[in-house]
């Protein structure tokens, strides 16, 4: 250690001298430096730590110095939290002197943390009439922290410097309050009570390094009175100085010319203040400067900056950089200072925050020489409020700029690249002369409630124009800018009435958008968003973009119209149209939007124009070319007044849709949609009418030929002048659909069928039957007419949808197609169609209420151009018989041919083979034979074979065994099964019926007792399975081979029932005495009819009950063999019931019969034993007589019809039952009904008994 002295809590330096603490951790307590004395303190890695108290370093005697050099000591810390640290001469008071005191400090190169209550840097106050200072200047190492709550650099005449020693580069400053965290609470340079014999001077320069202090109110130069001049300079090089105060240059004296000057410089670092007040002199003597000088790369952010009071000196001198609010969001306002751009680059507002407002009330202007930009950047608002002279020119990158007039921009143009401009209230200067070419990133101009006119017109690649505010923004130039428009509030005008104003490209439209020009203009661009659209002026407006905007069109004036002939150009909301709207497009497009108003719609291209809408707009509606079309397959589309069609009219709506005004001009009309068509009034179109699909009702007239395509239909009540080609569906009167009206369709013209179909809603009755009809009339319906004969050709399907009626004999036929005034239909124009109701396949008839109907020209004696539906068979009248010749010798006389039995009508000759005896009068016809069909035998035959199918005898249901006693033990304790079949015949009145019958048939006892004598009683359970399938046939005329063939019905019953029985045996042999036998069983049966017709299917049930009561005598014995003669007695009830229902053969009435059925008859049957094995055989015999049922009936379409059942009928059967085993019994038997006429029935059964015991 050198002349320095180090001991214990202490260091001093009498004399210049070095003192090496080493790389160690050195307390001490006092650090003392003598006069005019340089004490060198070292330590390569040591640490100094001061926690003596106060810090005093500086010359105490009149111009002494003290220094203390630590830069090569590591690290310095100073850690008194209550205590002072200054550096500073310390002479006060004593004799007038001059000249200056002074302490200089050398911090450690590496680190230094200072903690005191105050640190200060020439801050010692004196009081002496002289020009004196005490001085201190402090250099900072590598890393400094200072915390204290008050720092004064160069305080009352004083001179303070705070700097970075020269060997440090990127050192760093940061400054807190004393407890590390809080901002410092004052932060004075270069401030002082002067006098009149010396000033303060206080620097910081921190250039060289960064800083991060936080700061509550910072002063730079300060002079209270006096002559002399209070200065503070900072200089900030990187970091952040982060203050809530900052004042520049302060003078509050009354007295003397001195002056205060406070500069802040900002190198690449941010100052941030909520206030910057610049420049105040609250005096009335001296001056008052502040100067701000920014610098590339720095920032100052600040919510406001202020002058102070009075006149003072204050500037901004702005080389480039960022000036900016405090915080996102906050509000800015700059006022009193003058802005200098002096630099030749750009100087940039940056206002962050969408909704922040910075305000400039000061005058931006160039330095000498200086041509800057002023850039503002950030979300919010740039209000630039004074006359300003910058002429580097104004680029807006985000946000707005707010102005009032052009001045407020400066002298240059302005450049939208991402920001825009916002017109001040009251203000509706144009810009447009100043606007460069807009920016890749767009540009935004809000009118702010103003009306603005830009003349001139915009240019600009890839840029959107935004507009935003209320307002309307006019463009009356030509703009060129490509990258579309956006409308976000407000009104977009494209010209002023006259013939310039246009944009280019898509529009974004949330507000209006609004044309008005004398002459024609063009929007390329496609159109969206919720706005609207307005067509204000007398020319015409072409968009062929494909708009989408969700706004309403409204026309007010001139022409607004969609496409140019292409294949874009469209609308997709609803337009007022008071003007004229018009379309041309080559190819296909949807206006789904309502289209209202007092103006009009012109269809100009050759495409189609598909109107989806309920429209109203009452100006007409006029086709030039291609097509127009109502509908698009829905439900809505329509339009109203009359129309000039000299293109095509199409109609595509899945509803009913009625359309009654005129229809003029050569086009022509398609419907084409899936609904239905009411074409009203009398039209006069004369293009081709097409029904494409649905129905096209004309119950006015057209006058043109008429294509029904497969898939279409024609119909209503009208007429068609023209021919009419059919390859779907004509279907006059009501169109096909049940319970419309019956009507006439009338066709002057040819019809040609083309495989198409004639559909009639028609009562199936007698010849007065109301019914559709299709008239053919060969009456001249014009010039072109008049020499032409009009005919029925081709090839249709007549389809008739029954409409009522009961079935009745015709007489001459049910008139379904008319050819009048010489109207002719060929011979095979019409045949009766299989879609047809009821309609019977192999024969081409339909079927009503037992009744066969056929197509038939000429009917039975009708006109012989007409078709009639017959119900018969037009018989041939009786060959009439041979006169006798007288001969010349007498002989007995030839007798005459026996005439034809006119019960069965002879085969009509072959219509096609009929003369043509159109015009000539119809014979008058003779009374035709009756047609009847099969299926009534059908239903006929399933409710007899129900109601047959759960009767049976005891016998059938459970044999004995022979020499069974008292019915308790043996094969007859057991459970039973049978297997029954029957074939039925009957013939007769013109019938052939059959059926076989299949039946399965279970049951055991469940309950046993004796009745208190010899006899016994027995109850069980029972169940059966039961089908029948029945044939039914009649002879029926076949049209399709023109002779009587055998038609048949097919029915079929299939059911089960369910049921109990009660037996009692007066012996306890069974086979012999008395018994009494009752049985009870309910059905329930699924049947169909079907055959030549199509099926039907229904439900039907039965309740059936009996009691059965015989005596069996024993009548010869002999060892084991006995025989025995029954008499026997039966009474049987039976309800069957089925309810009504519609099916092909008509309405099948509900069925409900009573019926009661007898039998009485005998039964002989004996037992006999075969060999030694125990088994037995029982033959038996039985002829019965039984009476009943009724004959069922069931009524079709009212008609009632019989099945003529035999009431009585004989039956004879015989049967054999054997023991096989000891449990086993099986019986087996055959039988005939028959009623000695047409009625037959052989049946066959087989049952078996097993005995688990």
């Amino acid at each position: 250690m050198a002349a320095g002295a180090a001991h214990a809590q202490s260091i001093t330096f009498p004399t210049t001298s070095t003192v090496d603490i080493g790389n160690t951790t050195t307390g001490v307590t006092s650090l003392l430096v003598g006069n005019n004395v340089t004490g060198t303190l070292t330590g390569a890695g040591g640490t100094l730590v001061y926690s003596g108290g106060p810090f005093a370093l500086g010359g105490t005697v009149y111009r002494t110095t003290q220094t203390l050099d630590m830069s090569g000591l590591s690290n310095f810390v100073f850690n008194s939290p209550t205590s002072l640290f200054s550096v500073s001469g310390q002479m006060s008071g004593g004799a007038v002197q001059a000249g200056s005191t002074a302490g200089t400090l050398v911090l450690a190169g590496d680190s230094n943390t200072i903690t005191a209550s105050r640190f200060g840097i020439g801050d010692r106050n004196r009081s002496l009439s002289a020009n004196a200072t005490n001085d201190g200047t402090v250099s900072l190492g590598q890393r400094n922290t200072i915390n204290a709550d008050l720092i004064m650099i160069g305080n009352n005449q004083a001179g303070g410097t705070l700097n970075f020693q020269s060997g440090v580069a990127d050192g760093t400053l940061v400054v807190r309050g004393t407890d590390g965290s809080s901002p410092v609470s004052t932060w004075s340079i270069g401030t002082g009570a002067n006098s009149n014999y010396s000033g303060s001077t206080g620097t910081v320069d921190l250039s060289q390094g960064s800083l991060d202090a936080r700061v509550d109110n910072l002063t730079l130069g300060a002079a209270v009175f006096g002559s002399q001049s209070a200065s503070g300079t900072f200089k900030l090089g990187a970091g952040l100085l982060d203050a809530n105060s900052i004042t520049l240059g302060q003078r509050s004296s009354t007295t003397g010319a001195g002056g205060a000057s406070g500069t802040l410089t900002i190198g690449s670092g941010t100052v941030r203040a909520q206030t910057l007040t610049i420049g105040d002199r609250s005096g009335t003597t001296g001056t008052a400067t502040g100067i701000v000088n920014l610098n590339g790369g720095g920032a100052l952010r600040v919510q406001t900056i202020q002058p102070g009071a009075g006149t003072a000196t204050r500037t901004i001198n702005w080389n480039n950089g960022t000036i900016g609010n405090y915080a996102d969001g906050a509000d800015m306002t700059i006022s009193g200072a003058n802005i200098v751009l002096a630099g030749t680059g750009t100087h940039t507002f940056q206002i962050d925050g969408a909704d922040a407002v910075g305000t400039v009330n000061s005058t931006l202007s160039n330095a000498t020489g200086a041509k800057g930009t002023l850039v503002k950047a950030g979300s919010g608002t740039l209000v630039l409020a004074a006359n300003n002279t910058y002429s580097g020119g104004t680029t807006v990158n985000d946000g707005l700029v707010n102005f009032r007039t052009l001045s407020n921009l400066g002298t240059g143009n302005v450049t939208l690249d991402g920001g825009g401009l916002q017109w001040a209230t009251g203000n509706s200067v144009d810009v447009s002369p100043r606007l460069n070419a807009l920016g890749q990133n767009g540009a935004f101009l809000d009118t702010n409630g103003n009306d603005v006119t830009l003349a001139q017109g915009i240019s600009g690649d890839g840029g959107v124009l935004v507009k935003q505010g209320a307002g309307t923004l006019t463009l009356t130039g030509d703009n060129t800018y490509d990258g579309g428009t956006q409308i976000d509030a407000g009104t977009v005008q494209i010209g002023n009435g006259g013939t310039a104003g246009s944009i280019q490209g898509d529009v974004l439209n949330n507000g209006a958008l609004v044309v008005d020009r004398a002459d024609e203009v063009t929007l390329s661009g496609a159109i969206s968003g919720t706005g609207t659209l307005t067509q204000a002026g007398t020319g015409t407006t072409i968009l062929t973009g494909d708009s989408t905007f969700a706004g309403p069109t409204t026309i007010d004036s001139g022409t607004l119209q969609l496409g140019d002939g292409g294949t874009s150009g469209s609308l997709t909301g609803p337009i007022v149209n008071n003007a004229a709207l018009a379309v041309d497009r080559s190819d296909t497009v949807v206006l789904p939007g309502v289209i209202s108003g007092t103006g009009s719609l012109t269809q100009m291209g050759t495409g189609t124009t598909v109107l989806a809408g309920e429209n109203t707009y009452t100006g007409g509606t006029t086709i030039d070319a291609g097509t127009l079309q109502i509908g698009n397959g829905g439900t809505t589309g329509s339009i109203v007044g009359d129309v000039t069609n000299n293109g095509t009219l199409a109609f595509n709506r899945a509803d009913t849709v009625t359309f009654s005004n005129l229809i003029s001009g050569t086009g022509g009309l398609v419907q084409a949609g899936p609904g239905t068509l009411n074409l009203e009034g009398d039209q006069t179109y004369s293009g081709p009418t097409t029904v494409q699909g649905g129905v096209l009702a004309v119950n006015g007239s057209i006058q043109s030929a008429t294509n029904v395509m497969a898939g279409g239909t024609l119909g209503g009540y009208g007429t068609i002048i023209g021919d009419v080609q059919n390859a779907g569906v004509v279907a006059p009167g009501s169109a096909g659909t049940p319970g419309g009206s019956f009507g006439n369709l009338m066709i002057h013209g040819n019809y040609v069928g083309d495989g198409g179909k004639l559909v009639l809603n028609t009562v199936l009755g007698d010849d007065s039957s109301p019914t559709d009809r299709l008239v053919i009339d060969g009456s001249a319906s014009d010039a072109a007419r008049a020499v032409e004969s009009v005919s029925a050709s081709g090839d249709t399907g007549l389809v008739v949808k029954r409409a009522g009626g009961t079935g009745a004999q015709t007489n001459v036929g049910i008139q379904v197609v008319s050819a009048v005034n010489g109207a002719t239909t060929e011979a095979g124009a019409f045949t009766l169609d299989s879609a047809s109701d009821g309609y019977r396949k192999g024969f081409g008839t339909v079927s009503a209420g037992g009744y066969d109907y056929m197509l038939e020209r000429g009917g039975n004696g009708g006109n012989a151009q007409d078709w009639y539906l017959v119900s018969a068979a037009p018989p041939v009248t009786p060959i009439t018989p041979v006169t006798p010749v007288d001969p010349v010798d007498p002989v007995k006389p030839v007798e005459p041919e026996v005439p034809v039995d006119p019960g069965k009508p002879v085969a009509p000759p072959n219509p096609g083979e009929q003369e043509d005896n159109a015009g000539t009068a119809p014979v008058t016809p003779t009374a035709p034979a009756p047609l009847v069909t099969p299926e009534p035998d059908a239903y006929l035959g399933n409710a007899w074979a129900a109601t047959m199918m759960p009767i049976h005898t005891l016998h059938q249901r459970q044999g004995q065994a022979g020499g069974n006693v008292d019915g308790g033990t043996g094969i007859d304790d057991a459970a039973w099964v049978r297997v029954e079949g029957q074939s039925m015949s009957m013939t007769g009145n013109g019938r052939d019926v059959s059926g076989n019958n299949r039946t399965i048939h279970a049951g055991g006892d469940v309950l046993r007792f004796k009745d208190g004598g010899d006899g016994s009683f027995r109850v069980g359970v029972m169940g059966m399975y039961g089908s029948q399938t029945n044939w039914s046939t009649r002879e029926l005329w076949n049209p399709l081979a023109n002779n009587f063939q055998s038609a048949t019905a097919r029915g079929s019953v299939e059911g089960y029932n369910v049921g109990l029985y009660g037996t009692w045996y007066g012996n306890r042999d069974i086979l012999s005495g008395p018994y009494v036998d009752t049985w009870l069983m309910y059905g329930a049966y699924s049947n169909t009819v079907g055959g030549s017709l199509a099926t039907d299917s229904y439900r039907s049930s039965t309740v059936t009950g009996s009691l059965e009561t015989g005596y069996s005598i024993p009548v010869y014995q002999r060892g084991n063999t006995r025989v025995f003669v029954e008499p026997q007695a039966q009474v049987i009830y039976s309800h069957y019931s089925a309810d009504e229902h519609a099916a092909p053969a008509g309405l099948i009435g509900g069925q409900s019969d009573n019926n009661v059925l007898t039998r009485v008859g005998v039964r002989l049957h004996g037992t006999t034993p075969v060999g030694n094995s125990g088994a037995q055989l029982r033959p038996f015999v039985e002829t019965n007589w039984w009476h009943g049922p009724s004959s069922p009936s069931v009524a079709i379409d009212g008609n009632m019809f019989n099945l003529s059942m035999p009431a009585n009928r004989m039956e004879l059967k015989t049967g054999l039952q054997g023991q096989v085993t000891k449990n086993l019994s099986v019986t087996g038997s055959v039988g005939v009904q028959t009623n000695f006429g047409g009625y037959g029935v052989v049946t066959g059964q087989l049952a078996a008994k097993y005995s688990w015991k």
